[in-house]
């Protein structure tokens, strides 16, 4: 019955995604058609035709809630049987002549827990001026009518690269993906192609990384049989201190659901930069591992900056909705507005597009190219982040800057049914992510697949508990201890495998879900580079600015956009993630290598906040399990459950959707669209059997390029 409210949306009825929560005023049934069967709905005329606001609906919510619970603690024994998910609004919609008239509609079981008339004083306590009427079969039945009326269209979007023989760079744009492709072509290795990509994606895709930003690399050297991952994410100033942020009420709606910090001040400004290791840590990466000189390596990026390109959609819609923000943060606004005011726009078939510059940029690159990495951590470039931030009152000093070191060791390492897998070891998002893969091999393949409730049950429960885990636990390894080992272990797998298979009531681990990630907007950041060359060397580099335009805050004279890292550590003190001097912060990316009995098998990684972590191990188990191409397993339907709320792609369709709320996800479908980042953004390559084959997203600009 909940099936039929739900496809309401899908007929355009929706005036608000409030709705209500499931009733049901008896046992009886009737016969006299299914929408009637179980439906009860409820009229509420708001004075002036208001609709109920945002404030009204949550506290309406909140009391269902309550009553909920307090039922299920007096009937234990209806935990299994009651949906709780259906508790909560599901629709609010107008059906009739009266354009002032809210129906609610409600599902089964309510009867349970309270009866008719109290939810009509209820409507009156938090609706005081409404007026209530009941029905049970009228909205149902015109709703019915339309429904065997509609049809709607559908999107259907996908991508196609045809295979390398020799070798491939996949990254989120196109221009990035050509200029690896060309480094390849002349005989450059993956560790070439990759840190030149890097350099040229903060060029073209300024918004998601940074020269002044955070990376994890992946590095697997064929020849050598060696794997190495480099950390070279930011690290608290020196003068930083846990209490540094002064924290307020509610919770942050920007990239992670942090407590609100006054003046959002670890997000936006000249404390939310964290050291920047990007420079350092591409620049030693092809010191060991690259073969060309680091000025060959940055050469298309100062081309790209100096010479500029011609912008696409991407870049005008990314821009567009930070554009407030840029025009009022100064400089920033200056390198990245056209005009210092507009947008730069992309062409439309009958109008050329902007040519967008980055000249001062194009000289920091340069000197870059020039000096190395010295020219950013110990000369010019050092003195003006120096300087500007001195000016400014942010933390970050030379000493700063020539304190920074990368951190450059073994992966952590695991299988995944068979498959040989490294992961970014350390506070980043790779044992969280093997935790979610460990979690589902303990299922048969057949019980984790995206396309039945039951599956898609077992992956939110998997991935709801490695986040409960990574929450409780998990921050710097020099500076937190931690059950690193046990986290990652197939022992530790096999008991969260049998807890959910024996579902209990909530456990302590559900406090630091309730706390930190109940309302995290997500991430629309980052960018990720794969590679894979002649010689079958293996790059996955994940590199950012951390939010949107990382802290708005650009260096004077340089065109360099400083991150925002410090909005990954806890803003709280005494949390395992919480501030501290030279600490590093537990970070999201995920880049990983496969294997098949210990050959070259993927690449893969992407951009998306902490939906990275859930995106890549379904990824990884729709790879392995379907047996499938790699497009075919990016393109699958995902889900996000780093709260209570499960996001679920709605190409899963509604059946599934409705039944994996019986099942007792709360869940929250989303649809993903040119403009969202809600399951993370993955591309990849796998060594196939008619040579290297491209995994891509769809709906932003990722492309593939090889040869």
């Amino acid at each position: 019955m909940i099936r039929d409210v739900r496809r309401i949306a899908v007929l355009g009825l929706v005036l608000l995604l409030a709705g209500c929560f499931a009733y049901r005023t008896k046992e009886q049934r009737t016969t006299e058609g299914p929408m009637a069967e179980d439906i009860w709905t409820m009229k509420v005329l708001i004075s002036n035709g208001r609709e109920p606001n945002f404030d009204e609906r949550r506290r309406w919510d909140n009391a269902m809630e309550q009553r909920i619970g307090q039922y299920l603690r007096q009937n234990p024994d209806a935990a299994n049987s009651v949906d709780v998910s259906t508790f909560r609004f599901i629709k609010q919609v107008t059906v009739g002549q009266s354009d002032e008239q809210v129906v609610i509609l409600l599902g089964p079981p309510l009867s349970r827990i309270s009866d008719a008339a109290e939810m009509e004083k209820l409507a009156r306590q938090y609706w005081p001026a409404a007026k209530t009427s009941r029905s049970t079969r009228s909205v149902p039945d015109a709703v019915s009518r339309l429904e065997n009326s509609m049809i709607e269209s559908r999107l259907v979007v996908t991508k196609k690269t045809a295979p390398a023989p020799h070798g491939m760079v996949a990254a989120e744009h196109p221009i990035g993906a050509r200029v690896g492709a060309r480094i390849l072509e002349r005989g450059g290795n993956a560790v070439d192609a990759a840190v030149a990509t890097a350099f040229a994606m903060t060029v073209v895709e300024p918004f998601m990384s940074t020269i002044a930003g955070s990376g994890t690399m992946l590095v697997h050297m064929a020849r050598r049989g060696e794997t190495i991952a480099l950390d070279f994410n930011g690290c608290a100033p020196r003068r930083a201190h846990a209490s540094m942020f002064r924290t307020t009420t509610g919770i942050s709606r920007g990239l992670f659901a942090w407590p609100n910090v006054e003046g959002a001040a670890n997000e936006r400004g000249w404390l939310a930069p964290a050291v920047p290791g990007s420079v350092a840590g591409l620049s030693l990466a092809l010191e060991r591992y690259g073969t060309l000189a680091l000025r060959d390596a940055i050469q298309p990026a100062i081309e790209l900056a100096r010479g500029g390109f011609i912008t696409d959609w991407y870049q005008a819609l990314t821009t567009a909705r930070q554009i407030e923000e840029l025009a009022a943060a100064g400089e920033a606004g200056r390198v990245y507005l056209r005009n210092s005011r507009a947008l730069y726009r992309p062409p439309t078939g009958m109008e050329e597009g902007d040519r967008a510059t980055y000249p001062d940029l194009a000289r920091s690159l340069e000197l870059i190219a020039r000096d190395g990495p010295n020219a950013f951590y110990r000369g010019e470039i050092a003195q003006a982040i120096h300087d500007a931030m001195a000016a400014n009152g942010g933390l970050i000093t030379r000493e700063d800057l020539a304190a920074y070191s990368v951190r450059v060791g073994a992966p952590l390492v695991g299988t995944y049914r068979g498959v040989e897998l490294a992961f970014s070891p350390g506070a980043t998002g790779g044992i969280t992510a093997l935790e979610i893969l460990n979690i589902l091999e303990q299922f048969p393949k057949t019980a984790v697949g995206w396309n039945t409730p039951a599956g898609l049950n077992v992956r939110a429960q998997a991935v709801r508990r490695a986040f409960a885990d990574r929450f409780e636990h998990l921050g710097d390894p020099t500076q937190v201890q931690a059950p690193w080992d046990r986290l990652t272990s197939k022992a530790y797998a096999r008991e969260v495998a049998a807890e959910i298979r024996r579902p209990g009531k909530r456990g302590r681990r559900d406090d630091a879900i309730d706390a930190l990630g109940a309302a995290a907007a997500g991430g629309d950041c980052t960018t990720h580079i794969s590679v894979i060359d002649r010689q079958r060397n293996m790059v996955a580099l994940t590199h950012t600015a951390v939010s949107l335009f990382g802290s708005m805050v650009v260096v004077p004279g340089t065109g360099i956009l400083l991150n925002n890292g410090m909005i990954w550590f806890n803003p709280e003190a005494g949390q395992p993630n919480s501030v501290a001097p030279g600490k590093r912060a537990l970070v999201n990316m995920v880049p990983v290598l496969g294997f098949k009995k210990g050959k070259p098998y993927f690449t893969l990684g992407a951009p998306g906040g902490r939906r990275i972590v859930s995106a890549i191990p379904q990824v990884i188990a729709s790879l392995v399990d379907s047996g499938r191409d790699l497009q075919d397993a990016i393109e699958a339907p995902r889900l996000h459950a780093e709260s209570h709320e499960t996001l679920v792609d709605v190409r899963v369709g509604e059946k599934v959707l409705t039944a994996l709320g019986r099942l007792g996800q709360r869940v929250a479908p989303r649809e993903e669209t040119y403009a969202t980042l809600n399951f993370a953004k993955p591309v990849g390559v796998r060594v196939g059997r008619r040579g290297l084959e491209a995994g891509l997203d769809t709906l932003r600009p990722a492309a593939a390029a090889g040869h």
